[in-house]
């Protein structure tokens, strides 16, 4: 399952931007999962995922971080990142790297702790 969690404020230009671009994504790939984090309102997500600008987007794969995107993507870019990790085997990312223990840092956060 491939997921995207993005980090925003409401008086980011940027952030605004990447909403669009986001739901332009989500018409079209309506099985990824995107979720909205409100910065200043969840600092302890920021802090656990060390988010340092907005927008950041994380993406998760089985609940692991794939990769992070820090500040505003075209949706042609979005695509290509997005795809790559679509079409991953869903085993690659079922466990850890050897010798790796899961960390909250590398999994996908616990959204229901959100205020927003």
């Amino acid at each position: 399952m491939l997921s995207l969690v993005k980090f925003y404020s409401d008086s980011c230009e940027p952030c605004k931007l990447l909403t669009k671009t986001l739901k332009e994504y989500s018409e079209k790939y309506p099985e990824v999962t995107i979720t909205e984090v409100n910065a200043p309102k969840n600092m302890n997500l920021v802090q656990e995922h060390q988010v340092q600008a907005v927008p950041t987007l994380l993406i998760f794969k089985n609940g692991f971080e794939v990769k992070r995107i820090v500040g505003n993507a075209p949706l042609n870019v979005l695509e290509n990142i997005l795809n790559e990790f679509r079409d991953i085997q869903s085993d690659v990312f079922s466990e850890p790297p050897s010798g790796e223990e899961n960390t909250s840092d590398t999994l996908l956060p616990d959204l229901s702790k959100s205020e927003d």
